[in-house]
């Protein structure tokens, strides 16, 4: 069952072992870890409680806000910002996931610097494979392949952070673009398996100790409640 909030559920409050925190402070953890300064929250209309909660500073990042009208698809929405990051080595996240251990795009980031990789996926273990993207690699850490929202799969790994160069974002970008026709809504692992066909390299990143949970659903919110506060 989805949420029904009169606010967003990237602000929502969790108790945690040491306290309380947003839901999003998981995502800037991941941020500060991996030595960001700024982070970019992109946003639709109808989220401006967000800027009124978490201000131009929090976790000691400095907090930039670019608000978009409707958007068909998060590839889209992410292309948005293109003209403001182009020129930049780029961390992605999804404010309204919970994730764990704190380090796991610091990890993304430190192979893409070790290996000149255009795209560094950080892989969790998925406990629903059915509404993530699943992730395939080879014996040296290359993304082989993607099987988006899989009925049924063997893979066991979700990717819920990348790290990805200008690279990749001018791929990503000219693919929005372009007339699609993939029968459902556009998936940025759509846009990652093209990347690779296209020569760009994909590598990920695995914390097996990992976990993540998506708030956007009630039983993954009270499950992300139970987790933290253990």
């Amino acid at each position: 069952m989805r949420l029904g909030l009169a606010g967003s559920k990237e602000i929502l409050s969790l108790s945690t072992r040491g306290g309380s925190e947003l839901v999003c402070d998981s995502l800037l953890r991941q941020f500060r870890r991996a030595g960001a300064r700024r982070v970019l929250v992109v946003i639709g209309h109808g989220k401006g409680d967000i800027p009124e909660t978490l201000g131009d500073s929090r976790a000691g990042l400095d907090l930039a806000y670019l608000t978009i009208e409707d958007s068909p698809s998060t590839v889209h929405t992410l292309d948005r910002a293109t003209e403001v990051v182009a020129d930049a080595v780029v961390a992605v996240g999804f404010p309204d996931i919970v994730l764990q251990p704190d380090d796991i795009l610091a990890r993304a980031l430190d192979r893409q610097r070790a290996t000149g990789a255009d795209v560094v996926l950080g892989l969790l273990p998925a406990r629903r494979p059915e509404k993530v993207d699943m992730v395939a690699l080879d014996g040296n850490g290359a993304v082989v392949g993607i099987e988006i929202k899989p009925a049924s799969t063997t893979l066991r790994y979700a990717w819920v952070v990348a790290v990805w160069t200008p690279a990749f974002t001018r791929f990503l970008h000219e693919y929005a673009a372009a007339p699609q026709d993939h029968g459902r809504e556009l998936y940025v692992g759509d846009v990652i398996l093209a990347a690779r066909s296209e020569g760009i390299r994909v590598d990920g990143v695995v914390a097996e100790e990992g976990s993540f949970f998506d708030v956007g659903t009630c039983d993954e919110l009270e499950e992300a409640r139970v987790s933290l506060s253990a």
